[in-house]
């Protein structure tokens, strides 16, 4: 029998063709039925206000302070050893995706977290703006342990020829503060000078009040002016003690590096002096106080 080979040609080319045809329409559906579980397997994110500690390449150690409001998330990061609060902004979707910039104190772009929320951590890449060197970045939820919500003091009395009085030494995660009180014996009072300053490569070194908080601290200042003007409107019309403010004028909203700062074991104070005659030291400034716990949120 005579066989056409070009006959059977045509039928095994079809044959392959509708072969390849089958293969990439399986092809096309296992994709999009993977892209379809994809984007169902989403997780329950409530909103949040965490605080985070881990690095970046495992070579810089980070702390960043991250708030989830919907789907926006704000907050600020510091490298350990500069401690200094980054700006950062951006946005996390149902899947738990995260787009995180950061920004100078003009807003500028500065670099950008691109990586994945999970309950028990946020791991992915950085980068630096204008750079398309990724570098991988992990942080996981920092625990509240006990040196975070106690300061360690000691207190010691000194005489030297700027006088006399008592200096108290708190240390706090990674600041000290230092208390410098001078008594004066002519009234009987001490007169305060507080210094903080942070640990940056094993040296302690003197920085401005705000290093101690995140970006946050906006929020903390407001609540202790509230207080302050509390305590300033009842001193100033009381009758044993207006006189003494007859002359002040009106009370000005203070900034985080215009306040005295100190803990005590479980608890941080806030001091502002008035500035009044010295008749009136009983009444020449104010102390506002918390429990370290209760604004634990706010610091660095």
């Amino acid at each position: 029998m005579k066989i056409n080979i070009s006959h059977y040609a045509l039928i095994l080319g079809t044959l392959f063709l509708a072969s390849c045809e089958s293969k990439k329409d399986k092809s096309l559906a296992d994709s999009l039925a993977a892209d379809s579980l994809k984007a169902s397997q989403k997780i329950d994110i409530p909103d949040f206000k965490k605080s985070y500690e881990g690095s970046i390449n495992n070579k810089y150690q980070i702390t960043m302070t991250l708030t989830k409001t919907g789907n926006v998330l704000s907050g600020s990061y510091a490298y350990a050893t500069i401690g200094t609060p980054i700006k950062v902004a951006g946005t996390i979707d149902e899947s738990g995706l995260i787009v995180l910039n950061e920004y100078s104190e003009s807003d500028k772009l500065l670099g950008t977290f691109n990586g994945t929320y999970r309950p028990e951590g946020i791991s992915g890449n950085w980068n630096r703006a204008n750079s398309d060197k990724l570098l991988p970045f992990l942080l996981t939820e920092k625990a509240a342990a006990i040196s975070d919500v106690n300061a360690s003091c000691m207190e010691t009395d000194f005489s030297n020829e700027d006088g006399h009085g008592t200096k108290k030494t708190c240390l706090f995660n990674n600041f000290k503060t230092v208390s410098t009180g001078y008594a004066n014996d002519r009234n009987g009072k001490m007169y305060w000078i507080y210094e903080i300053f942070q640990n940056k490569n094993g040296k302690y070194v003197k920085v401005q009040n705000s290093s101690m908080f995140n970006l946050d601290q906006k929020e903390l200042l407001k609540l202790i002016n509230e207080r302050i003007k509390r305590d300033f409107t009842v001193y100033s019309t009381e009758a044993e003690t207006r006189d003494c403010f007859s002359d002040f004028g009106s009370l000005p909203v203070y900034k985080m590096n215009e306040l005295g700062i100190d803990f005590n074991e479980d608890e941080i104070s806030f001091h502002i002096e008035f500035n009044l005659p010295e008749a009136c030291d009983a009444v020449g400034g104010t102390t506002v106080t918390y429990k370290i716990s209760d604004i634990i949120k706010y610091l660095n």
